[in-house]
């Protein structure tokens, strides 16, 4: 599965950086390379404490963006982006 292998991460960057924890989580885990065992994409959608939401999209089919890792957080006074 995508996600534990990159998408994972993305996760627990967020996490650290917000101080949110998640509440509740809905993804939707599916395969675009035909012929592939494990899925190799993932959409997810994240309701973290506080009510603040997101997204986080992990991608094996994103030619040119190898092991890419970007974060991005926004609240009502100010934001971050992060890329790495």
């Amino acid at each position: 599965m995508k996600l534990a292998d990159i998408g994972v991460h993305a996760f627990n960057l967020a996490s650290f950086i917000s101080g949110f924890e998640a509440e509740a989580v809905s993804a939707d885990l599916f395969t675009a390379v035909p012929g592939r065992r494990l899925d190799d994409n993932a959409h997810v959608l994240v309701r973290w404490t506080g009510g603040a939401r997101g997204t986080i999209l992990a991608s094996q089919t994103s030619p040119g963006h190898y092991n890419d890792l970007s974060v991005r957080i926004y609240g009502e006074k100010a934001g971050l982006e992060w890329s790495g």
